[in-house]
C-alpha cells in the first residue's frame, strides 16, 4: 500500500478584487435676470443628468434683453463684467445673474433714433417728460411756443430756473393754459423773444413751433440772448433761396452749427433741404438742446 498525503492546511479566498470607477462630480447652473422681466438666456447645453454640468465644463451664457426697453448691463453672482456672452467654469454649483437696465421713458426705447439726446436732456434736469405716471416723454408730440419756452429758459439758465410772475406783457388768451404765461414773460425778460406780433404784442403760446423759430431760440441758448447770426446767403438750402427772408440767416447758422440736420435732399440740385416751416417735435427739441448746450450723451 502506498501512503496518501493528508493536507495539513487549506487556503480559502475571502475577497475577490473588482474595478470600481469614482463618479465624476456634476454641478448645477442657476440663471436669474434682474429684473426678471429684463430678458432671457441662451446657454451651453448640460452634459450631465438632471440638467447639470460635468466638473470642469465651461458653460457659455448669453443674456438676451427684452424688446427695446431693456438692455444688458452687467453680470453678478458667479460671473462679473460686461462681456456678453460670458464663460463660467463649472467646478461647483453656480448662480449667475444678468443685470438689465430699463429705459427711463416708457415711450423712448433704447433703439429710438433720438434716445441718447432725450436721455441727456432728462439727465441734465431740462425736462421731466410729458407724463409722470407712467413716465413718458412724448417724443413725437409737436411743441407749441409755450412748451418751447420751458425748454429754452431751462436751457439758458439751468434746470433750477423759476419763471417770473406774470405782468400782463402779452395780450394772448391764456385760458388754454395759464401756466404758460409766466414762461412767455421769462422769454421776454431774457430778450429771447420779441413775440409773434408787435401791435398788439402777442406771444402766440399755442402756435406750434417751426424749425425756423427753433433755430432762433437754440442759437441764442448757445451764444446768448443778444446773438444775431451773419447775413443769410440763400445758397445753402434748395428751399431757402431768398437771403432776405427773416429766417434765412438763422437756419443757415443752425445748420452750420449742427443744431439741426437737413430734412432731406433736393433731387434736382443735390442741395440739402431745411423745411423751415415744418413743425418741431419734442424729440428734435432734445437734440437741439444737447447740441446747443454741448451736453454729454449717455
Amino acid at each position: 500500500p502506498t501512503d496518501t498525503p493528508t493536507p495539513t492546511s487549506t487556503f480559502t479566498a475571502t475577497n475577490t478584487p473588482t474595478d470600481t470607477a469614482t463618479p465624476i462630480p456634476c454641478y448645477t447652473l442657476t440663471l436669474a435676470g434682474n429684473p426678471s422681466s429684463g430678458g432671457a438666456f441662451s446657454w451651453t447645453p448640460s452634459n450631465c443628468s438632471g440638467g447639470r454640468y460635468i466638473e470642469g465644463t465651461v458653460a457659455q451664457i448669453t443674456a438676451i434683453a427684452s424688446s427695446g426697453y431693456y438692455r444688458f448691463l452687467n453680470w453678478s453672482g458667479d460671473a462679473s463684467g460686461t462681456a456678453n456672452p460670458v464663460s463660467v467654469t463649472m467646478n461647483a454649483d453656480k448662480t449667475v445673474t444678468a443685470n438689465f437696465e430699463q429705459s427711463t421713458f416708457g415711450d423712448v426705447p433704447f433703439d429710438h433714433s433720438l434716445y441718447r439726446y432725450i436721455q441727456a436732456v432728462y439727465n441734465g434736469g431740462y425736462t421731466a417728460g410729458c407724463s409722470n405716471s407712467p413716465l413718458l416723454y412724448c417724443p413725437d408730440q409737436i411743441l407749441n411756443r409755450a412748451q418751447s419756452a420751458v425748454f429754452v429758459l431751462r436751457g439758458q439758465y439751468g434746470a433750477a430756473y423759476a419763471a417770473p410772475a406774470t405782468r400782463g406783457t402779452f395780450g394772448d388768451d391764456w385760458a388754454q393754459g395759464s401756466w404758460g404765461e409766466k414762461w412767455a414773460e421769462g422769454m421776454w425778460a431774457s430778450s429771447l423773444t420779441s413775440g409773434c406780433n408787435t401791435n398788439p404784442l402777442l406771444y402766440c403760446p399755442w402756435q406750434n413751433q417751426t424749425r425756423a423759430e427753433a433755430s432762433v431760440f437754440y442759437l441764442r441758448i448757445k451764444y446768448g440772448a443778444s446773438y444775431s447770426p451773419p447775413a443769410g446767403t440763400g445758397a445753402v438750402f434748395a428751399d431757402v433761396t431768398n437771403p432776405g427772408v427773416w429766417y434765412a440767416k438763422w437756419v443757415e447758422q443752425a445748420y452750420a452749427d449742427g443744431l439741426l440736420p437737413s430734412c432731406g435732399t433736393d433731387g434736382a440740385t443735390g442741395k440739402p433741404l431745411f423745411c423751415p416751416n415744418d413743425q418741431l417735435n419734442r424729440g428734435w427739441a432734445a437734440y437741439m438742446m444737447v447740441q446747443a448746450k454741448n451736453l454729454t450723451l449717455p
